[in-house]
């Protein structure tokens, strides 16, 4: 019987649903999903796992998205990449079976002299290379770590752990050679369900084939978790309430001696929990905030002095605690931060509050502290997979201490009579990188998030980050902000294609919220024009592209001084100057530039 999407959707996410009512559901699902362009990935693996497909499909869906996977050939990496590579796929999986390298490779192991292990790992390590090195301009590769068979679990022989050890050493060795390619941990995911329940003995031995649904429908939420749907979700603040969310009771009735948190009793011991969960997600980029009817003072001595409280005052980026209504509240929060409501996630244990932001905010992401409090743990997995933060990103656990910076910034220039005194005093440096190939992770992360100050918003991955830098043909510039409350971080990009002799051409143009109103915007591009000029190219061509977000950067190639050459119906302007006779906007006389 068909249902609707909603019901379906919530119908494909119950644990332990069959393979043919995933498979139905996905059909059902994929039709009533407007027309698209698919997330396009190919499988290599020394196994079979055709039916990490479906559950590919599967998890697309969550995201509002279609999947279509291409399966290549049994056991050969490299002709598949090879292939793959010429079709453009969007993402390559690559899985590999320990037990698969050779026949019965684990009951073998033992007969292996350290010498003769050592020449196996050898050549897995070279071809790896080679299979990762032809994989190195697809957006996103993700390979499978190493793992021992359900087979060889009881009674654990030190032998096949230690040869694993070896091979998983080198595989992810390889893999952070490279800034396209994610680790898949298989052996989590077996630990996870089970091993008897994540691998098929009986059809490993029949058809190559030993992994589970179960293990694959987890692998495949792994790759959508790694990437947030690649690029469907980004959100940047969990706002949180405080009675009922950080501890158990109400500050204002029970004082600080009465709420519940402690590490040993229950159920303080969970509100303990939670704030360490919450203090992990803020290290990996998450911005903490406050939005909380509560008295400020009392809340603020919390954070100070009671012995159990895990999270302090230098872990929230921004608060709004009084006892005004938290829809609005939110939407100061969102100013205080120059964040959208659709970067948030509002976390309250009242349904009446969750119901209200739901209803007036719709954009905002809303999860409820569950009435069962046991079921808590269960809302912050939720919580990591909507913050899934990719770890080689170089500035992600600065984030909150930037934003407080942008605070104390702000509540300073109070203290002069004109902004240009203000932004006078602040004594700011930003420092041009070109091609520097160590932040590419970073300038990836940027283009994929930033919205209301981005010229063009094309979302670029890491190995297209790094192949611009690579190629010959672009210049890839990098923005970093510094002032006397402290360093902004990589906060700008600017992505210059030269697309023939005479001509460059802007492709992208981007910065963060943070650094935004200060007119930083204009300060490098006599810089740019230098490396233009000396190349020997004197025409520049760049664009706007309007999205429902970039609306106030819509004549920002204007005030920089290019000129208008067309402009679209749909709001896409074009301009092209000469880069010699080019009058550039003035930069700002209290900003200096500095060449690296």
């Amino acid at each position: 019987m068909s249902h609707g999407p909603d019901a379906n959707l919530a119908a494909l996410s119950r644990p332990g649903a069959s393979l043919s009512e995933v498979t139905r559901l996905v059909s059902e699902l994929e039709a009533a999903l407007p027309t698209g362009t698919p997330t396009v990935f190919g499988l290599s693996a020394n196994v079979t796992i055709d039916l990490l497909a479906t559950y590919l499909r599967k998890h697309a869906l969550r995201f509002g998205r279609r999947a279509e996977a291409r399966v290549g050939n049994f056991g050969d990496h490299i002709g598949n990449v090879r292939r793959f590579v010429a079709e453009g796929v969007d993402a390559m999986i690559l899985v590999d079976f320990f037990d698969a390298f050779l026949p019965a490779f684990e009951a073998r192991v033992p007969e292996f002299d350290h010498d003769a292990l050592r020449a196996q790992a050898g050549r897995y390590q070279s071809e790896l290379a080679l299979i990762l090195g032809e994989a190195h301009g697809v957006n996103d590769v993700f390979l499978a770590r190493l793992h021992r068979s359900a087979a060889s679990t009881a009674g654990p022989p030190d032998e096949i752990d230690a040869a694993i050890e070896i091979f998983d050493r080198i595989t992810q060795e390889e893999a952070g050679r490279f800034g396209n390619v994610h680790l898949v941990s298989t052996g989590a995911i077996c630990a996870g369900l089970g091993w008897d329940r994540a691998h098929d003995i009986r059809s490993y031995e029949r058809f190559r084939a030993p992994f589970t649904p179960a293990f694959l429908d987890g692998f495949a939420a792994e790759v959508f978790d790694a990437t947030r749907g690649f690029g469907a979700e980004f959100y940047k603040a969990i706002v949180l309430d405080c009675d009922g969310t950080l501890w158990g009771g109400v500050l204002g009735e029970d004082l600080d001696d009465g709420i519940k948190l402690d590490p040993f009793t229950y159920p303080g011991s969970m509100y303990w929990r939670i704030q360490h969960e919450l203090l992990a997600l803020k290290r990996r980029g998450a911005l903490l905030c406050l939005c909380s009817k509560n008295n400020a003072a009392d809340v603020d001595r919390v954070f100070s002095s009671h012995p159990q409280m895990v999270l302090r005052d230098q872990d929230i980026a921004a608060r709004r605690v009084d006892w005004m209504d938290k829809v609005d509240n939110l939407e100061r929060l969102a100013g205080d931060l120059s964040i959208g409501l659709d970067s948030m996630v509002f976390l309250d244990d009242s349904a009446f509050e969750c119901d209200a932001v739901r209803a007036r905010l719709p954009m905002v992401k809303v999860l409820q502290v569950p009435s069962d409090l046991s079921e808590y743990p269960r809302v912050i997995a939720e919580l990591k997979r909507l913050f899934r933060a990719d770890e080689r990103a170089s500035d992600g656990a600065l984030k909150t201490e930037q934003y407080k910076i942008r605070a104390q910034a702000i509540e300073a220039r109070a203290a002069f009579a004109s902004q240009a005194d203000y932004l006078a005093s602040l004594g700011m440096t930003v420092t041009l990188h070109r091609n520097d190939r160590s932040v590419a992770p970073r300038v990836a992360e940027l283009t994929q998030k930033s919205n209301q100050f981005n010229l063009t918003t094309r979302r670029y991955a890491v190995s297209a980050i790094s192949s611009l830098m690579e190629s010959g043909d672009a210049d890839v510039y990098t923005i970093h902000v510094a002032d006397k409350f402290g360093d902004s971080g990589l906060t700008g990009v600017v992505i210059v294609r030269r697309d023939d002799l005479q001509t460059i051409r802007v492709d992208s143009f981007l910065m963060s919220c943070r650094v935004l109103g200060r007119g930083i915007e204009m300060a490098f591009w006599d810089a740019i024009r230098e490396d233009a000029l000396a190349t020997g190219r004197d025409q520049i061509v760049a664009e706007y592209l309007p999205t429902a977000k970039n609306a106030q950067v819509e004549d920002f190639w204007e005030r920089l001084g290019l000129t208008l050459v067309s402009k679209d119906v749909d709001g896409r302007k074009e301009y092209r100057s000469a880069l010699s006779s080019l009058t550039l906007a003035a930069p700002p006389p209290y900003v200096e530039v500095i060449r690296v």
